[in-house]
């Protein structure tokens, strides 16, 4: 059971509701990396809440690093369309909290005054204000202020670079293996409304081709060699231990599509809820961009010599910037 995040400091919740946006929901988890303002309230059928909604539009949140994104959570009946709201509020997310339960996971009763919540980058409440009639012009003010500052680039990021995890020959090996073996897009694994799994194919979030691999000899090579080479470290590092290595596939991001893979999370739903680590290898070293990052914590972009592969937690969001040059070939296991 979640504690509400009802002061400065503590972490949402990860949640997911009905909203205005095309998919008709939002998981809020999807969120870090950026901060995002809240304005809670019953209606929106107020002189001061309309006035907001019409201030932010005229005067939007500014594009840059972090960005920042505007959720209106009511919890009354909206009696307006979705696609009426994109069209007349493209710069806010709206959440149908008419079961409170988003109200809920931030302690808010729905007979409060409006209010804002402020929340980080690492998706931990960073202030919380009543609702004014001009307040969107202080809090567009705080939002340029904090993109003067570069996010998080003095913050560790909880990640382990690990070279020599592949010799050279084997990762020949497993590239003529997808070269000469069957590759499909990429889909993307996701929780519909119910919570149930599903995966599409979504070239605005993830371009990517796939191959699994099933040469029993490449296989068993490729175990043995993550066994005795990175298993340890995981240990060592994360005082983990490793019993499990799963998806064993070969993957190709391609600069003619600018392969790349937008934020996103490796455990999210019930079917992916039990990976502890993911393992991104690469094959080569051959191309550009390509590069892992890990925007809840930092800008730094990462990416690990051929051969040796970047390990990280399931939970971190993370993201594949475009390939801009080349063909970046990848082996991209998960442990448990």
């Amino acid at each position: 059971m979640h504690q509400p995040a009802s002061y400065i400091g503590d972490p949402v919740a990860p949640f997911t509701q009905r909203a205005s946006t095309p998919a008709g929901s939002h998981t809020f988890d999807m969120s870090g990396g950026r901060f995002n303002l809240l304005l809670f309230c019953n209606t929106l059928n107020t002189p001061t809440i309309t006035d907001t909604l019409n201030a932010i539009q005229a005067n939007p949140p500014p594009a840059g690093s972090p960005n920042c994104s505007v959720f209106i959570v009511c919890s009354g009946t909206i009696n307006r369309t979705d696609a009426d709201l994109q069209k007349h509020y493209p710069h806010c997310v709206f959440f149908f909290d008419r079961d409170l339960k988003v109200h809920k996971l931030f302690g808010i009763s729905p007979n409060e005054p409006p209010q804002w919540v402020i929340v980080n980058p690492m998706l931990h409440v960073a202030d919380r204000m009543p609702h004014t009639l001009q307040i969107w012009p202080t809090l567009h003010t705080w939002i340029c202020q904090q993109q003067a500052v570069p996010l998080g680039m003095d913050c560790p990021v909880p990640a382990l670079v690990l070279p020599h995890i592949l010799e050279p020959e084997f990762c020949a090996a497993l590239i003529h293996y997808y070269q000469t073996h069957d590759a499909q897009p990429s889909p993307i694994l996701f929780a519909d409304r119910d919570g149930n799994p599903q995966r599409i194919i979504a070239p605005d979030f993830k371009r990517r081709h796939d191959c699994f691999l099933r040469d029993k000899h490449l296989v068993e090579g490729l175990q043995a060699r993550v066994i005795r080479r990175a298993v340890p470290a995981i240990f060592k590092v994360f005082r983990f231990q490793a019993s499990r290595m799963e998806r064993l596939l070969i993957s190709l991001y391609h600069a003619e599509d600018q392969g790349f893979f937008a934020p996103h999370r490796d455990n999210t739903v019930s079917s992916s809820a039990h990976r502890q680590f993911a393992i991104s290898i690469n094959l080569n070293s051959d191309f550009d961009g390509g590069r892992l990052f890990f925007p809840e914590f930092s800008l730094q972009e990462f990416s690990a010599p051929a051969g040796g592969g970047i390990i990280f937690s399931c939970s971190l969001l993370h993201a594949v910037t475009p390939v801009t040059r080349g063909t970046r070939y990848a082996c991209l296991p998960f442990i448990s």
